[in-house]
């Protein structure tokens, strides 16, 4: 579906796919990022975004805790034959991560103002039975 839409005197066209059954991985992972926000402000962050996507890579939650902003990537195993979720944040993953919040804090004017925090959160398990682990400063950028 495409629409034109007017924006600062320019017109733009946006186009959408819209899924009537999307596919299972995709549906799992949004539900995980709910869970894991969820989980989150009932721990006390608060949400500052969600899905900050760049051409570099997504982050799936932006929080705030206290002055700190968190950067925090969810991931989702139903079971955990294949390992944790948590070790599926390879190098190459932290680094878009990296790449994304740079950008992030740039755009939104933040660069020299908040600390900032990397947090995984892993969920495992069926989505009513699952089992949260919290990963707070899971990795850091290297300067």
């Amino acid at each position: 579906m495409c629409h034109t839409l007017l924006i600062n005197s320019c017109q733009v066209r946006v186009c959408t796919i819209l899924f009537k059954n999307p596919p299972q991985h995709l549906a799992a992972g949004k539900i995980a990022e709910t869970i894991a926000k969820k989980y989150l402000t009932s721990k006390g962050l608060e949400l500052i975004e969600r899905n900050f996507r760049t051409k570099n890579g997504e982050i799936d939650l932006i929080m705030r805790d206290g002055l700190t902003i968190v950067f925090v990537e969810v991931r989702y195993r139903k079971n955990t034959r294949f390992g944790l979720p948590h070790e599926t944040v390879t190098i190459k993953k932290q680094r878009k991560i990296l790449k994304a919040a740079q950008l992030y804090l740039i755009e939104k004017h933040l660069f020299d103002e908040h600390e900032c925090r990397f947090d995984i959160v892993a969920i495992h398990g069926t989505i009513p039975n699952h089992n949260i682990n919290w990963i707070t400063d899971a990795f850091y950028a290297q300067i």
